[in-house]
């Protein structure tokens, strides 16, 4: 139920307890706004019927013209009303009315030509009624309420013009700022709809960096008011932004290009981020191409104040940063699932390496053992022993040996004198200190330092012959296979 939801999300970020102060300046249809918040939205919900009576002789009077209608605060209803959500949350909701800050043109304001004086409760003396109207309003904006409705107009719903609101509603928004709480504008027009309204309300958005809602208060209905609360919820700050992106996204590396480029606009993005209402046009303005990711929507807890951002990373890009990844070229699912079974393939042959291999490393010595599928068990033979008769069964397979052998090269390229061959040594030390890497780089006439040495080790290898090569294996078979634990080897 979304007018459910909406009272919910207010009451969890007011501790439930909702007091909405209707502020503005004088004859803008707070009141009629009330009335109509009340109608819709709050008397159906009051179970209670003598509670639910009483709330509706409590709601203010409304009149067009210029007098001034409301003459001081008033929380509406009296006692607060009690609701229980259908999501289960209890809360007490009030509306706070208020006289406004006085317009030029407004009557109501004088009596026979002189300032009409009137008592209020927050001095012993009369004051003018100008002063205490702005001060019940200021009192309701900085005091009595959680979240406020600052209520202007363009002119069009009165005898009064727009111009004279405009001061007095800059200086409102002003203080609104200042008491530090959520609030939203509402702009009372006759055709909420009009070029001219929709104008003025984007005008005055950007120019108070507010939400601006444009309704006609007295034709106000629920689906609007809903419209005005989730408004207003924009309005609250946000505590927490979640960032759902494609899981492979992480699992890159931290130095990844793509990964540094979409952390960097994320960061961007939110570091800015004041309210709940800012957070689409921060993500959509943040994130883009050169970003590596586009945002896709937002999940909004309004009650708590935390938000989740789903980004998307295009296709291609997924498919680009497989191929780089691989070192084959993937641009489709096809290709990625021949790739996949291929990388399976020699990720299994290299798994039955990978021990043997390390052994290596540690030691020198590596052995591959076979597997059971290699094994060939020759035909049984049976054979005469001391004493009876016995079944020999034979089993033949294959292992690979790996033996690490350490490498020399040696390059004496001719430089000239010794004074030359001095400086060629000095730089080739500056290299080592600076950047030992770009010393293979290095030019020896026309060739670089890697070419020269990689002969000269393509060379040594080359020496084991064949022949020799065959030899060292069946040497190996035979120790392994006679059990011989002494082996004497002769180079020739």
């Amino acid at each position: 139920m979304v007018r459910s939801s909406i009272y919910e999300d207010i009451a969890k970020r007011t501790k439930g307890d909702i007091y909405i102060g209707v502020v503005g300046p004088v004859r803008t249809g707070k009141s009629t706004f009330i009335k109509r918040f009340m109608e819709e939205m709050v008397l159906p919900n009051i179970a209670d019927e003598d509670a639910r009576a009483r709330a509706r002789d409590e709601l203010p009077q409304s009149a067009s013209g210029k007098t001034v209608m409301t003459a001081e605060p008033k929380f509406i209803p009296e006692r607060g009303a009690h609701l229980k959500t259908a999501g289960g949350l209890n809360m007490n909701l009030r509306m706070v009315d208020c006289v406004g800050f006085p317009v030029e043109g407004a009557l109501g304001a004088e009596e026979n030509g002189e300032a009409r004086l009137v008592n209020t409760p927050w001095s012993e003396e009369k004051m003018e009624f100008s002063a205490a109207a702005r001060l019940g309003t200021e009192k309701v904006m900085r005091e009595h309420s959680t979240v406020g409705v600052v209520v202007s107009t363009d002119g069009s719903i009165g005898e009064l013009p727009r111009a004279s609101y405009a001061p007095v509603e800059e200086e409102i928004v002003t203080e609104m700022k200042k008491s530090g709480k959520p609030f939203i504008l509402l702009l009372n027009c006759k055709t909420p709809h009009s070029d001219e309204a929709q104008a003025l309300g984007r005008a005055l958005e950007e120019k108070y960096g507010v939400a601006v809602a444009l309704v006609n208060c007295t034709e106000l209905a629920a689906a609007d008011i809903e419209g005005i609360l989730s408004l207003l919820l924009g309005e609250f700050p946000i505590r927490r932004v979640n960032i759902d992106l494609p899981a492979w996204i992480p699992a890159l590396g931290e130095d990844h290009p793509l990964r540094e480029g979409i952390y960097r606009a994320v960061v961007a993005a939110a570091g800015e981020l004041e309210k709940i209402g800012e957070l689409p046009r921060a993500f959509e303005m943040g994130m883009g191409e050169d970003a590596g990711a586009y945002f896709e929507d937002a999940a909004t807890d309004l009650g708590t104040g935390e938000a989740t951002v789903r980004l998307r990373v295009p296709t291609e890009k997924y498919f680009e940063v497989l191929s780089s990844l691989s070192g084959t070229k993937i641009a489709n699912d096809a290709e990625l699932f021949d790739a996949f079974c291929s990388l399976a393939k020699a990720k299994k042959e290299y798994d039955r390496v990978a021990g043997a291999l390390a052994d290596v490393e540690r030691k020198g010595y590596g052995i591959v053992m076979p597997t059971v599928s290699e094994l060939s068990l020759k035909e049984p033979q049976i054979v005469k022993q001391a004493g009876g008769y016995a079944v020999r069964l034979r089993a033949a397979a294959k292992s690979i040996h790996m033996i690490r052998a350490d490498i020399e090269a040696e390059v004496n390229p001719i430089v000239g004198s010794e004074a030359q061959s001095e400086e060629l040594v000095r730089s080739i030390e500056a290299s080592l200190g600076d950047a030992p890497e770009k010393i293979w780089d290095t030019n020896m006439f026309g060739k670089s330092l890697y070419e020269l040495v990689s002969e000269s080790l393509t060379g040594k290898l080359a020496h084991i012959s064949e022949d020799a090569q065959k030899r060292l294996s069946e040497t190996l078979e035979r120790v392994i296979n006679e059990g011989s634990g002494g082996l004497i080897c002769i180079i020739l």
